[in-house]
């Protein structure tokens, strides 16, 4: 995600959601004609700028708005559709290269998390934990189970959303009648919707379940995986992750394509993709250490483990605020719909604002890990704080701006 000094970006109509931080969208005066001509920079070609004493210049791109060298005055002038001042009086460019602006509030991301929750047989295993431990359905039954811990951490957890909170949930179940087709698991028991109004249909769909069958960890995955990145496809302005939450191994599945490397490969390709779908992976019992390697694969490190020799449901309910607070994206803005009619381009600063403070991130250009400045998202509809700035930004709370201005973009490792 390489980004030279004199980028154009080509903004898409990206839908906004609640009110995060206002982006200042900045532009400055026009195309420049052969032999230092300037026009009006930020119009619909209705308007050009005023005549100076030099020849004509072109006037505003219809539907553009373009990044030039601002005039020395900030009068307009006649009404002529594609005629401009000359460099010393160009219109919409303002005096000394100062820029004219248009502010337009945006928002953070929306967050949708797609649970895929294990109800094989073992979930029917007790509550404190045996020894040794419960890996198949136990022939005897037990009021107190991991799925029965299971529930309520579900429910509170879908219940602990307010209105304007900006995340979205679905939830599907593993095993279907033991299919390892990835195309059953596809199909979500409750799709994603907005909180906290789809939690009614989420704790419905948790209360329907009845544990039984084997684990199809890798046709469950899959499916969750491919639900996943479809709805990231049609809803861009969501960051969009998997939950993947078991108590076992792989088991059932002929042909022995079931296993945990295989589960690790799918979150790979989803978290290596355009839309880059975290997987997280909650282990509920003893001995699952391996699942370390698909929440690695999957882009978040380490599995979350549930010890059930202890209070299943309190753990359960922390874990869940740990991943909600993981993928809250405070630090990833959607880049500000144009003016009617407009596009940008130029150059690219973003600015935090704290109190009198203005502070310039710089853009990071490297193609490896972002551990500070900004980067664009994969098809650049959004602006990504890195690192170490997120966190410090999250800290001190503030306002983040971003300028399409005459300024050339401020890089990591530039003088400042």
């Amino acid at each position: 995600m390489r980004m030279t000094t004199k980028l154009t970006v080509r903004v898409p109509m990206v839908a906004l959601a609640g009110v995060l931080g206002a982006f200042a969208l900045v532009a400055c005066g026009g195309d420049a004609e052969p032999g230092g001509k300037v026009g009006g920079g930020l119009s619909s070609g209705a308007q050009g700028g005023t005549t100076g004493s030099g020849a004509k210049g072109s006037g505003g791109t219809s539907g553009t708005i373009v990044i030039g060298q601002g005039g020395t005055s900030s009068s307009t002038g006649g009404t002529g559709s594609s005629t401009g001042g000359s460099s010393a009086t160009s219109g919409s460019g303002g005096s000394g290269g100062q820029c004219a602006k248009v502010v337009s509030d945006s928002s953070k991301i929306d967050v949708a998390l797609l649970f895929m929750v294990d109800i094989s047989g073992s979930m029917n295993c007790p509550i404190p934990e045996l020894m040794p431990a419960c890996t198949v359905q136990p022939r005897q039954h037990y009021d107190d189970t991991r799925w029965t811990e299971m529930k309520p951490a579900l429910d509170g957890f879908f219940d602990s959303f307010k209105a304007g909170d900006g995340f979205w949930a679905g939830i599907s179940f593993f095993s279907r009648h033991d299919s390892c087709s990835a195309a059953d698991y596809e199909k979500p028991d409750a799709e994603i919707a907005e909180l906290p109004a789809a939690a009614t249909a989420l704790k419905t769909a948790v209360d329907k379940q009845m544990p039984s069958g084997y684990t199809p960890t890798v046709p469950s995955l899959q499916g969750a995986l491919n639900h996943a990145t479809a709805w990231a496809t049609a809803h861009t302005d969501q960051n969009v992750v998997v939950v993947y939450a078991t108590d076992g191994y792989p088991q059932g599945c002929s042909g022995g394509d079931n296993t945990i490397d295989n589960a690790a490969l799918a979150a790979q390709a989803a978290f290596a993709g355009a839309h880059q779908i975290r997987t997280y992976v909650l282990g509920v019992g003893p001995n699952l250490a391996d699942l370390d390697t698909i929440a690695a694969k999957g882009g978040t490190d380490k599995a979350a483990f549930i010890d059930t020799g202890q209070n299943v449901t309190e753990q359960l309910k922390t874990k869940f605020d740990e991943i909600r607070s993981a993928v809250a994206v405070d630090c990833q803005y959607t880049v500000p719909q144009p003016p009617a009619g407009q596009t940008f381009s130029g150059n690219v600063n973003v600015q935090y604002t704290s109190g009198s403070n203005d502070v310039v991130i710089p853009f990071n250009d490297s193609a490896g890990q972002c551990d500070e400045g900004w980067q664009y998202n994969a098809d650049q509809t959004e602006i990504v704080l890195c690192g170490s700035t997120c966190d410090e930004i999250k800290a001190a709370g503030g306002k983040v701006q971003m300028f399409f201005s005459c300024e050339p973009t401020v890089k990591v490792g530039d003088p400042r």
